[in-house]
């Protein structure tokens, strides 16, 4: 990891970056279920989560998610978005050590 990266922190602009960044859309989970390689129930690891747009587009599809990242800014802003969505994902914050 570079100084650089290390001083980085996208938890300061979670709040824009919730409300702007767009959902995927529903055929991009659709093609994912087309292929039959993943399955309703089936466990998925989302690394590099944010603000949990993937997460929680997984969640929504009766997915098991739980969602990686290191900024605890952006996974409390993915929890509050979990809530207005009803859904319920498992975060957990990566720490410099873990990395």
């Amino acid at each position: 990891m570079t100084e650089f990266s290390k001083k980085l922190d996208f938890g300061k602009t979670a709040v824009d970056y919730g409300r702007h960044r767009a959902d995927f859309p529903s055929r991009f989970f659709d093609a994912l279920f087309e292929t039959g390689k993943v399955c309703k129930g089936d466990r998925v690891l989302d690394l590099g989560t944010g603000a949990g747009v993937l997460a929680r587009g997984l969640a929504l599809r009766d997915w098991v998610v739980t969602g990686l990242d290191r900024s605890r800014g952006l996974l409390d802003e993915a929890k509050r978005l979990d809530r207005e969505a009803g859904v319920s994902i498992r975060y957990v914050q990566a720490t410099e050590s873990s990395l």
